[in-house]
């Protein structure tokens, strides 16, 4: 390993250090991206379990990092290159507009996530995608520039998981339930009715049913099969 290498190491872990916030991570996934000559970073997360969490999408560029929740037509491509990175287990590189078929075509000719990336993405522990991607509106990216930049944007991707986690900045709530909550999900993760749980818990209808709205509400669901879906993916119940 180089002198710049462990020089960079050490920057990076110090930088990340000092994370309290979104425009904190997103000034140094920004200038990262500066350094290796593109325009803008964009990290992307998303749950693999269907239904449940929304995803996550944080872009940096001029001024402050801009931070969207839920689905968005705008990064559906990024999308699909972060599913072919996980798939290849290898960073992307890859162009707005193409020619080939087998390549990523946005609907748009122009957008503010650039004509052309690259892209690292890992699967976190909560089973939830983590995605890098630096864009520029400038030349295609070369096989050199991949090379350069892989290995940072690993160890990005890396430390990325470990501080969204440690931070709680896309926490879903779930680990806010109560005891009653959490034993109300494993019945309605077993097939039972409200009045079901309501008879084997001793309660009435009506406190099951509330106690259902806040975990829906605590888990970013719209339903409780949703929420006993995602409660199961992460062992929960």
């Amino acid at each position: 390993m180089t002198c710049e290498c462990v020089k960079w190491y050490a920057q990076i872990d110090a930088a990340l250090d000092e994370v309290r916030g979104l425009n904190d991570l997103g000034r140094i996934l920004r200038l990262e991206a500066v350094g290796s000559l593109f325009q803008q970073a964009t990290l992307v997360m998303k749950s693999s379990v269907p239904f449940t969490r929304p995803s996550f999408y944080l872009m940096t560029g001029e001024g402050q990092s801009a931070f969207h929740q839920g689905s968005n037509v705008q990064f559906s491509g990024l999308e699909r290159v972060a599913s072919r990175s996980v798939a290849s287990a290898d960073v992307v590189i890859w162009s707005q507009a193409s020619l080939s078929g087998d390549s990523l075509l946005w609907e748009e000719p122009e957008s503010e996530l650039g004509a052309h990336g690259i892209t690292y993405a890992a699967m976190g522990a909560d089973s939830t995608l983590y995605s890098i991607s630096y864009t520029r509106n400038g030349p295609a990216v070369t096989e050199g520039e991949k090379g350069a930049a892989a290995w940072k944007l690993r160890y990005l991707n890396d430390l990325v998981r470990r501080y969204c986690v440690a931070l709680k900045l896309f926490e879903c709530g779930a680990s806010a339930l109560t005891e009653r909550e959490i034993e109300i999900l494993r019945w309605t993760a077993e097939g039972k009715c409200t009045y079901d749980v309501a008879a084997i818990l001793g309660i009435s209808g009506n406190t099951v049913n509330y106690h259902l709205k806040q975990i829906s509400k605590k888990m970013n669901c719209n339903t409780k099969l949703q929420a006993a879906t995602y409660a199961a993916a992460i062992n929960i119940i």
